[in-house]
Formats: structure tokens, sequence, C-alpha cells
């Protein structure tokens, strides 16, 4: 299955970000290293200063990427437990029987 997500693009995008560029130079949190995905030919940048390579998703792109990964998003849904559409304190019910 194709990702929806456009790596090409987001490569290009890497070049000419600000925001990354000032992180390459200036910051000692991040480790960036410029890795091959499966899905792109270009090489992008990322993060790997948790062991596992979290790809920089320049500003213009964070929405759509987001949007695509809580899509995927499988949540359990919840059972809906049946009860008696009647039902009432049990001082009531008890009058009820009498």
């Amino acid at each position: 299955m194709p990702s929806p997500i456009d790596y090409e693009q987001i490569a290009q995008a890497q070049k000419n970000d600000p925001e990354l560029q000032s992180l390459l130079s200036n910051s000692n949190i991040f480790h960036f290293k410029k890795i091959n995905l499966p899905d792109c030919e270009k090489a992008i940048f990322c993060d790997l200063s948790t062991g596992t390579a979290r790809p920089y998703i320049p500003k213009q792109f964070r929405e759509h990427v987001f949007a695509n990964a809580t899509q995927r998003v499988s949540l359990r849904g919840s059972k809906h437990l049946e009860t008696r559409q009647d039902a009432v304190c049990v001082a009531v019910d008890r009058k009820r029987l009498h």
C-alpha cells in the first residue's frame, strides 16, 4: 500500500526549512542524520536521539502528516451493555412485586 505522505516533497522542503537549519546548527537535544526511507529516493533528515528514526517534518506538512497518522489508528469501540430499560431503584422494584 503506497504511503499517503510524499517524502520526496518533504525532502525538498527540508532543504529550505529555516527551523531545521537552526536545529542542525544549535541543537544538543536532537541527533539528526540523513536517512533513505523505503518510500523515498532522496535521503531525508531524521532524528535518532530516541533510538528510533523519526523524520523531521517541515511545518507546512505537519497537519497533513498528523491527520494521516491519526486516521490510521484503529480504536477499539466500546460495546453497549444491555440493560433493562425500566430499571429503577431496588426499593421501588420491590414495591412493584408486592
